[in-house]
């Protein structure tokens, strides 16, 4: 017999990951996994009596889970690049648990590394990664997808690694170095804009996740900031609030427009 969903979540919270209950509407793509507490991800708990407790209210809740206690490369294969990406790369990629995705696609899952933290598009369009305890996934066994390699935790191979790690700056000249703003004004701008668009709460999500962008693309504008850092930077700080990653990408680009129109 298979075990239900509550079950999944207490044996997870048993080996110290954090869980908490998303919606499980597929039909609606902007409801589809959203948080069902209040604070989202922030609720997230190893606390076996409360799982039960959340799991009594919403039965068929989506159980998703804290990429802490390891990390993972998500392939979306609805898309063509990822399965591009995923046929290039297939013989490199170590054994490893691997979780089939409601839409077909693959979650790798690997030991946790220091460098693998959430990231959308880097390695690849529609490739994204989870970890460092940023990052959140479903945990698909819980809903009777199949899982590969179930007894395997391979560590995550080193040309993933490399691949995130950011490119070497280029040296900027000393005329444009003149003209911006010091470090320290400028740390302190990125982690208020950060910091607002992490805290958001649902309701206002996506209006402060426009705003945040649109004083990063400012930031992109003034030369304090590439635009591919402070996209990464929104991405990430509006996941932490339970924004669906398909509408902070939407969101984003919106600001990023509306600042250069």
């Amino acid at each position: 017999m298979s075990k239900a969903p509550v079950d999944h979540a207490s044996g997870l919270a048993r080996q110290g990951i954090g869980v908490f209950p998303c919606k499980n509407i597929s039909a609606d793509p902007e409801r589809h996994k959203a948080p069902l507490t209040i604070r989202g991800f922030k609720d997230a708990s190893t606390n076996e009596a409360i799982l039960r407790g959340w799991w009594q209210c919403w039965l068929d809740a989506l159980v998703r889970v804290v990429a802490e206690k390891f990390c993972a490369v998500d392939v979306d294969l609805q898309h063509a690049a990822a399965r591009a990406w995923l046929d290039q790369h297939r013989d490199k990629i170590p054994v490893t648990r691997t979780h089939k995705t409601q839409r077909g696609g693959l979650h790798f899952i690997f030991r946790p590394h220091a460098e693998v933290g959430c990231s959308v598009g880097i390695l690849a369009p529609h490739v994204d990664t989870r970890g460092q305890g940023k990052g959140y996934v479903i945990w698909w066994p819980a809903h009777g997808f199949e899982v590969m390699h179930r007894e395997v935790i391979a560590p995550v191979p080193e040309w993933i690694v490399t691949a995130l790690r950011p490119a070497t700056p280029q040296p900027v000249p000393a005329a444009t170095s003149l003209k911006r703003l010091s470090d320290t004004f400028v740390t302190a701008r990125l982690a208020g804009i950060i910091s607002r668009a992490a805290s958001a709460q649902e309701g206002e999500r996506n209006s402060v996740a426009f705003w945040c962008g649109c004083r990063l693309a400012e930031m992109v504008r003034d030369q304090m900031i590439g635009r591919e850092e402070a996209m990464a930077l929104l991405i990430e700080a509006a996941a932490r609030s339970g924004l669906p990653q398909r509408e902070i990408l939407r969101t984003a680009r919106s600001a990023f427009r509306s600042v250069s129109a």
